[in-house]
């Protein structure tokens, strides 16, 4: 999927959890910060998705620290982000080539972390 077909849907999703009336009153930062929380959500879900598959150790009080301090906060949609990638992602590593599988296990160690997730 494309980059620009994903920020539409991400667009969307943020959109879609405004009350209806009210979506002329975000401002263009508070857009951001949602799409911002999205895109680390999505990251997240994929991080600790792919963990076992792809052979990389996180921490378990680092990722509970984590889902506590940050995505609980997060809004609705952050939190269906992180859902939702968490098993699209599983399903794609099933689906993927070697070469695929081991590019992506190596971004996903990568911004493992970078998210401070591992050990």
């Amino acid at each position: 999927m494309s980059r620009r077909v994903i920020g539409c849907v991400a667009a969307f999703a943020v959109l879609s959890q405004v009350p209806a009336g009210a979506q002329e009153n975000i401002t263009p930062a508070e857009m951001m910060a949602r799409l911002n929380s999205m895109q680390t959500a999505r990251e997240a879900g994929q991080i600790i998705a792919t963990a076992d598959a792809c052979g990389y150790t996180l921490n378990p009080e680092k990722v509970s620290t984590f889902m506590r301090d940050t995505l609980a906060e997060m809004d609705q949609s952050a939190r269906m982000v992180f859902q939702s990638a968490a098993g699209a992602q599983k399903i794609r590593m099933g689906e993927m080539s070697e070469i695929e599988r081991t590019g992506a296990c190596a971004l996903q160690a990568k911004l493992a972390k970078k998210m401070g997730l591992m050990n």
